[in-house]
């Protein structure tokens, strides 16, 4: 109940992500203050769970509010009855549906399989350090999901509102970026990694840096490809997209086979395992999309005249 995919569309789809941003502090705010009173009342692992899940509905309830207030004309219980109307006027929609279903599955393995590798092969105390490395990596390349919030929409406007030079510009402008961030990321970990690691567990956990480093290598190249998979499902090779992340997670099996077989590395091997894969989905995904826009052919602009009131691609 508390999946926002639908409001969280309308909301980037009319450039409000200020709005958002509110919404979604509900979230760590909520969960803040939950986690005090529970603390304060008496903590148990059951009302952290419903005080979880309590505060991730609030957040759903008040994306939809937020979305309906946005553009009233798009969110009406009436419209349910009307859901084959959806498919017959966006051909090929069923699809890109399983699609990305399925890519935002091969991220989640891509995401949780390492961990329980680690600590299925290695053990839980492996696995503990690989998890705060690997939360330190991601808040480390956050950047990577806001951008990839923003750039998602914005190449989906562009996509049809601009012409095929202005859409290859923002592509070329948003990778370099991402890029320039991700290697931004490389030379925290590498520089003062072992440190941050110890301020946040203890000295214990400074030897997680080895996993830390090909942790941020896999997470900046993560980062560089932020407009790979955008310019690949608004000129409708999703298919494409989800074929690169395939070969990526393909090739982190292969990595861990290699790992386990030689007995080397332990968690750090399962990070590089991770790196590697990073790497070959960059690169599968890199080359898919530049063929994608060297071939692409500008849809006829919008007239935003025609839209519904309310929907329109400006920001105000």
């Amino acid at each position: 109940w508390a999946l926002v995919s639908a409001p969280t569309g309308i909301v980037r789809a009319l450039h409000r992500f200020d709005l958002a941003i509110y919404v979604e502090a509900l979230v760590p705010i909520g969960r803040l203050l939950a986690a005090c009173i529970i603390w304060w009342t008496g903590p148990s692992v059951v009302r952290f769970l419903i005080a979880w899940a309590i505060v991730d509905l609030i957040e759903a309830i008040c994306y939809w509010g937020m979305a309906k207030w946005l553009c009233p004309k798009a969110v009406s219980l009436s419209y349910i009855g009307q859901w084959r109307q959806a498919l017959d006027e966006n051909p090929g929609i069923e699809r890109f549906f399983v699609v990305t279903y399925c890519a935002s599955t091969l991220e989640a393995v891509m995401r949780q399989g390492p961990l329980l590798a680690v600590g299925g092969l290695v053990g839980t105390k492996a696995a503990g350090l690989y998890r705060l490395a690997g939360q330190l990596t991601q808040s480390m390349s956050k950047l990577s999901t806001l951008l990839t919030r923003s750039v998602y929409a914005e190449v989906a406007d562009v996509r049809v509102a601009a012409t095929a030079e202005e859409f290859r510009k923002l592509a070329f402008q948003a990778s370099v970026l991402a890029g320039a961030a991700g290697v931004v990321v490389v030379g925290i970990a590498i520089a003062i990694g072992g440190k941050l690691l110890a301020l946040i567990g203890g000295e214990e956990f400074a030897q997680g840096s080895a996993i830390l480093v090909p942790l941020a290598i896999a997470a900046s190249f993560d980062l560089a490809r932020v407009a790979f998979e955008p310019v690949l499902h608004s000129t409708g090779r999703a298919n494409a997209a989800l074929w690169a992340r395939v070969l990526a997670v393909v090739s982190m099996l292969i990595a861990l086979y290699v790992v386990i077989g030689t007995g080397a590395g332990g968690a750090a091997g399962v990070a590089w395992a991770v790196a590697i894969a990073g790497v070959v989905g960059y690169f599968a995904m890199g080359i898919l999309a530049v063929q994608a826009l060297r071939h692409h052919v500008p849809a006829d602009p919008v007239d935003e005249d025609e839209l519904p009131s309310g929907v329109r691609s400006t920001g105000d």
